[in-house]
């Protein structure tokens, strides 16, 4: 056979092939579950991720700081505990428990200045539990997380945790040291807690309210990349002025031609960074349809608070105090994060109290 024709016949042949391949491919199902989702999470070594923390039962090892989980209580272990210790200490919550830990901390730095430590928990909630929060006098002796170097001691702390709450981790944040790496430790067997990729890339931004000109509606939720949030309650006036005293005897009463505006909201991290994102009363501010805004009130605000550390897919509720002019009309609360592409405008309307 000449050359030639060799190959035409070898290009028809190749022809027919790739003409079969691409026939196949479309006849095929293609598995598209994970072909828009990121990769991720990145491994990282042990303790360095709530989906890899260290293992229970090991001292867990920072930079200036040895801890030891001596002992670890929940349930009704922990209200026996907690209410011989001070006749004060209430019940937990409906659907909620207490965790007691007793811990031992060395700061092992030669540096003889106090370095603190934060001692916090995470579970399935994917909320940053701090004792502080529990607002429960823990047996003695109390833990002191702040120490001088070269210096121990052993003592407990409490924490308030969901009922059915599973995967509690320990998160310790050397404070004031930002190059310290947040470590992560289990607490019980196998605790681990994965980032819900699928589910929280499904969520879709919306553009419920971008402008000012256009506000959510009172109590409608606002999404944008990395939050959900939604006003859950709104109160103004005299009214406010009495739940603020409630929250603290101490707390002043707005100035002069001024209002307070205590807010209740919803708000869930929808983001995908691992380590979790904090939302405080600091990423939000009063405004009207001129776009004035006005200094914040130095106040406590009324229980739960809203400051809180979120994980992927963690929610919580909670109130701050702004304040506005007292003849103050179409006020509306702008959430401002660290992006300007999400910041969202939510209408005070609609509050009768």
């Amino acid at each position: 056979m000449p050359l030639y024709l060799r190959r035409l016949l070898l290009i028809g042949w190749a022809g027919l092939l790739l003409i079969a391949c691409q026939l196949f491919a479309l006849s095929s199902p293609i598995d598209t579950s994970q072909s828009s989702l990121p990769d991720f999470p990145t491994p990282l070594p042990p303790g360095l991720s709530p989906a890899n923390p260290l293992p229970p039962g090991q001292p867990i090892q920072t930079e200036n700081w040895t801890v030891e989980v001596r002992q670890f209580l929940r349930g009704e272990k922990a209200w026996e505990m907690l209410a011989a210790a001070n006749s004060f200490n209430e019940p937990p919550l409906s659907g909620e428990e207490y965790v007691l830990i007793q811990f031992h901390l060395q700061n092992n730095s030669a540096d003889p200045e106090e370095k603190w430590l934060g001692l916090a928990l995470v579970g399935s909630r994917r909320v940053r539990h701090n004792s502080y929060d529990s607002k429960m006098v823990p047996p003695q002796p109390y833990l002191q997380s702040s120490l001088p170097g070269g210096e121990a001691m052993e003592g407990w702390y409490v924490y308030r945790v969901g009922q059915e709450e599973t995967d509690l981790l320990l998160v310790v944040d050397e404070w004031v040291n930002f190059e310290d790496d947040v470590l992560y430790a289990a607490l019980t067997e196998n605790a681990a807690l994965t980032v819900p990729v699928a589910e929280l890339s499904a969520i879709e931004e919306t553009a419920v309210g971008n402008s000012p000109e256009s506000p959510a509606p009172y109590k409608e939720p606002v999404t944008t990349a990395e939050w959900q949030i939604r006003i859950t309650d709104a109160v103004q006036g005299d009214a406010a002025w009495e739940i603020a005293q409630a929250a603290n005897q101490f707390n002043d009463p707005p100035a002069a031609g001024m209002m307070y505006v205590a807010v209740k909201l919803w708000v869930r991290y929808i983001g995908l960074e691992e380590g979790g994102r904090t939302v405080t009363p600091f990423l939000f501010e009063l405004t009207d349809e001129t776009g004035d805004a006005w200094e914040r009130p130095s106040i406590v605000p009324p229980s739960p608070e809203l400051t809180r550390h979120l994980y992927p897919g963690g929610e919580t509720e909670g109130w701050f105090v702004l304040q506005a002019p007292a003849d103050g009309r179409n006020l509306i609360l702008v959430f401002a994060s660290d992006y300007k592409a999400e910041t969202r405008y939510l209408s005070l309307m609609g509050y009768g109290r």
